[in-house]
């Protein structure tokens, strides 16, 4: 009994969360952050007019990718394990060894991501590249021209762009 109303009230939240996320999964958010729950690439793909291909073909390349990380993920977790039962006995030599596995899973999977980036702006029209490089550059415009910014401003804060007041 207990079972059964515990799996209605979970069906009941999921299916909730999925009718206030409207049709597209996301939420109304407020102006200018409907998508800032999204990794800064995936940002810049939302503001970009995608056909219902291109939709399935990045979804296919993420799946893809994910499913790769998975083990690659759970090796790094039971290596961790190790890592602190080594530490444990004082076994030093060994936790170190753990680390330089973990280290090299890890670039492993940066390597992953990496080339399902170029994959995913690879999907894209040119025309689509530059919307999403034109709208990444306005939205987040990054610590280079923020810096860029700063310093030809005389290095003040509040004399830049980003900063100015308001009259």
């Amino acid at each position: 009994m207990k079972k059964s109303i515990i799996l209605i009230i979970a069906t009941l939240a999921i299916a909730s969360l999925a009718i206030a996320h409207g049709p597209h999964g996301h939420g109304d958010g407020y102006a200018g952050q409907e998508n800032a729950h999204l990794a800064p690439f995936a940002r810049m793909l939302a503001d970009v007019e995608l056909s219902v291909d291109q939709h399935n073909q990045i979804r296919n390349i993420r799946a893809k990718y994910q499913k790769q990380n998975i083990p690659l993920r759970s090796e790094i977790n039971v290596w961790r394990l190790e890592m602190k039962e080594e530490l444990r006995e004082h076994n030093y030599a060994e936790a170190k060894k753990i680390v330089t596995k973990i280290n090299n899973q890890q670039a492993l999977i940066e390597k992953n991501s990496i080339d399902m980036r170029k994959e995913l702006w690879e999907t894209l029209t040119p025309e689509q590249q530059k919307q999403a490089e034109e709208a990444q550059y306005i939205r987040t415009p990054g610590k280079d021209r923020m810096s860029r910014d700063f310093k030809k401003n005389t290095g003040k804060r509040g004399n830049s762009p980003g900063f100015q007041k308001v009259k």
